[in-house]
């Protein structure tokens, strides 16, 4: 389907469900609706000033808006940090483990504390 105003706005809303979903407070989210080369979604940030800019396919998408959202928060904003420390190699073994613990004590916090099973 391709995307209209309406589907942005709700791209926008279910983005910042998610971002609430998992207490991802301390990160700013900026949302652009853009003609995407093959993609449904994508995203960029800038990990210093914890901002992510989350963008939707102007053209056709392949999937549920609110799924697409899901994954785009959890992608950049859950695992970025990680594949960030993946791809320039500097990172200690302690870094890498505590950004680690950090996405399990994220999500135990969901799913084990009053949160689904």
């Amino acid at each position: 389907m391709k995307t209209t105003a309406e589907d942005f706005d709700e791209f926008k809303r279910a983005c910042l469900y998610w971002q609430e979903f998992f207490g991802l407070f301390d990160w700013r989210i900026n949302f652009e609706w853009t003609r995407l080369n093959g993609n449904n979604g994508e995203y960029y940030f800038d990990l210093e000033a914890k901002q992510v800019t989350i963008r939707l396919n102007k053209g056709k998408i392949y999937c549920p808006i609110e799924e697409l959202a899901k994954h785009e928060v959890i992608e950049s904003i859950l695992l970025g940090k990680l594949r960030e420390m993946a791809k320039v190699g500097k990172s200690t073994d302690e870094q890498v483990e505590e950004e680690c613990h950090r996405v399990v004590n994220i999500l135990e916090a969901k799913f084990t504390r009053g949160g689904k099973k």
